[in-house]
């Protein structure tokens, strides 16, 4: 198994205004509603500055860990591929599944804290 790391910085993800346009010109009337203009802006303004601070920005070693794998007589059983790779990153990614969902989901849901309430939820809170 190859797990790399945050590589996407090494994409071409497009300019922050078309992939906005794009995302709202495919959405129906209904879901324009309940998430609003101004929520679709800051989050593709978000993943924007996520991908940009991607530390890899070179895909070899993801490259590289493909041939290892389909080449060595004996391959790895998992290949954490990434720049930042250390033993505290090991230590989560194998942990991490045997952690309880309400932990995991509480985890997912505080990295995403700072992300922007829909038009739906505004309203709801107001």
């Amino acid at each position: 198994m190859i797990e790399p790391g945050n590589f996407t910085g090494s994409t071409n993800v497009g300019d922050t205004v078309t992939v906005e346009q794009e995302i709202w010109d495919n959405m129906d009337e209904v879901t324009r509603t309940d998430y609003g203009r101004e929520y679709i802006r800051q989050f593709v303004n978000k993943m924007t500055t996520y991908v940009k601070n991607s530390p890899n920005k070179d895909r070899t070693p993801v490259v590289n860990a493909m041939l290892d794998a389909v080449t060595s007589s004996s391959p790895k059983h998992r290949y954490l591929v990434g720049g930042n790779i250390t033993w505290l990153t090991y230590y989560l990614t194998y942990s991490y599944r045997l952690l309880p969902s309400w932990l995991t989901d509480y985890r997912a849901i505080k990295d995403f804290d700072s992300l922007p309430l829909p038009a739906v939820l505004k309203e709801k809170h107001n």
